[in-house]
């Protein structure tokens, strides 16, 4: 079926009438918004998520669409993952022998300087089952394992091996807009290659979080907190101010020290989640040694999109001592 431009302002605007503020998704203008935008708008009239899903994406990764257009695109991505309950389908899966996999842009405040990064991780049939993995953003290779763009490890887990694919750390974060990601199985077989939306995966805030020792209390900016061989560590019940109510939330803690072999893992608590206004705040750590360590918190909040879980991270970092 053939598109006009004047189909595009239509739907747009009824669109926006139809939810009842036009703020939320930005005009774009007929001349400057892709036909793939329009067609975005038609599904989502029709109450087609799958179509507007996968029209909505297109538009994004159009060449020379204009910022109008893809701020349109996202916003109505943004709408369809609402009604998806923080769900979308994509057109595209995963290869034979890679399980699962998650994208999460982390935002990582210390007390000097605050950082960011990409990394995909999940999990594998087998250590050796990907050749290759990149991904590609709007503006260029941010991670390639052949090239050694990113650190790569894989590690045994619950049976099966979960990979990770981990960016340096930028002072800023990834540009949004649609991403693609490409897995090469072994032996180069059944390459798999899809688009997907990363347009609301950066946190703006971090969570604020403390080492405590009796009435000694250590926080973010301090001279770190010396405190015995078992620690209170707290945190807040945290949301970024990102956070849409649709998103599944996880938080996780860790007490690390650098060792000669890098960064070693001393303690950790994880819970996925956790109900609102319930979720633990502290936990007491045990036996950790004399010397340097770095209390991690880290909120995420998450939505799918096919096959992928999208995962914004806020994560704070805080030094303290341990002494006898």
């Amino acid at each position: 079926m053939t598109h006009h431009p004047a189909l595009h302002a239509v739907a747009a605007a009824l669109t926006a009438a139809w939810l009842g503020c036009a703020d939320v998704l930005p005009p774009a203008a007929p001349g400057e918004a892709p036909h793939a935008l329009a067609r975005a708008h038609d599904a989502w009239l029709r109450g087609d998520l799958t179509t507007t899903s996968a029209e909505a994406v297109a538009a994004l990764a159009a060449p020379g669409a204009s910022r109008a257009a893809t701020d349109n695109a996202a916003a109505l991505l943004e709408r369809a993952w609402e009604a998806g309950d923080g769900a979308l389908p994509a057109p595209w899966t995963l290869p034979a022998g890679v399980t699962s996999v998650r994208v999460s842009v982390i935002r990582k405040e210390e007390p000097d300087r605050v950082t960011h990064r990409l990394v995909v991780q999940g999990t594998l049939a087998a250590p050796d089952a990907l050749d290759d993995l990149w991904v590609r953003s709007p503006e260029g290779m941010l991670l390639h394992r052949a090239a050694g763009l990113g650190a790569w490890t894989v590690e045994p887990e619950d049976g099966a091996w979960a990979f990770e694919l981990e960016s340096d750390e930028w002072d800023a974060p990834p540009p949004e807009g649609a991403y693609t990601v490409r897995f090469v199985p072994r032996g180069g077989a059944a390459v798999a290659e899809g688009v997907f939306p990363l347009t609301a995966q950066r946190a703006s805030r971090s969570p604020r979080a403390q080492v405590l020792s009796g009435e000694a209390l250590g926080t973010p900016g301090d001279v770190p907190a010396t405190v015995g061989t078992a620690p209170v560590l707290a945190w807040e019940d945290f949301r970024t101010p990102e956070h849409r109510a649709w998103e599944a939330r996880a938080v996780s803690a860790l007490v690390m020290r650098r060792a000669e072999s890098g960064w070693r893992t001393v303690w950790s608590t994880w819970v996925g989640a956790p109900a609102r206004g319930n979720a633990p705040t502290s936990a007491q750590a045990q036996g950790l040694e004399p010397g340097r360590h770095w209390l991690i918190v880290t909120w995420t909040e998450s939505r799918r999109y096919g096959p992928l879980t999208l995962a914004r991270a806020a994560r704070t970092a805080v030094p303290f001592e341990v002494e006898r």
